[in-house]
Formats: structure tokens, sequence, C-alpha cells
């Protein structure tokens, strides 16, 4: 967007009134703007696609309230994305423990990374059924990969912006990908 700063350092409305300036097809439209979780949800169910929710901040107070308004709107199956492992942990033991009426198997839950390290890759053996979303850019990708899938892990990549690169994960059997340029 054309905003500046870290999104849980804005308002509420500071960050409605940021201009989307990136992505696919953006040229296409003015004045595009960040939507609200509720605008976002409602466009996605009528055009019946999967959204992927990334949520920024940190804590879990508010991780109940936030499933339950995502359930008003879901008519399909999502995914959620976050850098912050409690925050990912907290949503699948709710999920599981069936304190909302999303369904696990209908969510995908993925801690994203930048860099496989120890730490993410002994993460996934204690949480397989949370997935790692990695960074197209990290390290020992096909080892890590082929490591993580006979492991049953779920698998995602972002950014990955070039066609070739694409492919080239494609044929490690990664089917979930997070794109800027890249159209079908």
């Amino acid at each position: 967007t054309n905003g500046e700063g870290k999104v849980n350092e804005l308002t509420y409305k500071q960050i409605l009134s940021c201009r989307i300036d990136e992505g696919n097809g953006v040229d296409d439209y003015e004045l595009i703007t960040v939507p609200t979780l509720k605008e976002m949800l409602s466009l996605c169910s009528q055009l019946n696609l999967r959204p992927v929710i990334e949520i920024k901040e940190s804590g879990t107070e508010h991780t109940l309230e936030l499933l339950h308004e995502i359930a008003l709107y879901r008519n399909s199956d999502f995914d959620i994305i976050s850098f912050n492992k409690e925050q990912i942990e907290a949503i699948d033991s709710i999920l599981k423990q069936g304190r909302t009426t999303i369904y696990r198997s209908n969510v995908g839950i993925y801690i994203l990374v930048k860099e496989f390290d120890k730490e993410t890759l002994d993460f996934s053996k204690v949480n397989p059924d949370i997935g790692i979303s990695f960074s197209c850019k990290a390290n020992n990708i096909e080892k890590n990969v082929k490591a993580l899938q006979e492991a049953g892990v779920p698998l995602a990549v972002w950014t990955v912006n070039k066609p070739k690169q694409l492919k080239e994960l494609y044929d490690l059997g990664i089917r979930t990908f997070t794109t800027d340029k890249i159209t079908p």
C-alpha cells in the first residue's frame, strides 16, 4: 500500500485510508483501498474465492472473536497465516476444540517463515497439522520441502513472482502459492 509504518501502529481509520498500489491488475482500477475483513470475506463469498487471512497482531485475546467473525461469511474453505506461532497455535486449538462453527478440516493454518531453521523444523514436528508457508527466497528449499512433505506437513510459498520458479516449486509438489504478478 501507500501506507507507512507497521500495521499494528496504525489506527483503524489510517489503515482503511491506505491505497493498494501493488499487485496483479492493480493498474486496472482507480483508488483501491484496503477492505475491512467483512468486505473481503463478503466479496470472496460472492466470487467463490478462498480467502487468505494474515494475522499481523501478536497476542491471542481476540482470536475467538476473529474466528466467529470469519464464520459469519464462510461459504468455503479458507487459510489463516501469521508469523506469530502463539497466534497460530491458539487458532488451531480453538478449532480442534470445536469452540466455533468452523471445522478445522476447512481451514489451512500456516506459520509464515523467512527461512527453514531448526526452530521451524522442530515446530513442524510438534504441530504437523499446522502448515509452513515459506519465502521463495528461503535456504535449502528442495531438501527441506522433501523432509516436511515426508512428515505430512502442509506447505505453501510466498511471494513467487517468477513463472520459472513457480514451475520448479510446483514440480516439488507444492500447490499453494502467493504471488503479486502471476495470473492463471
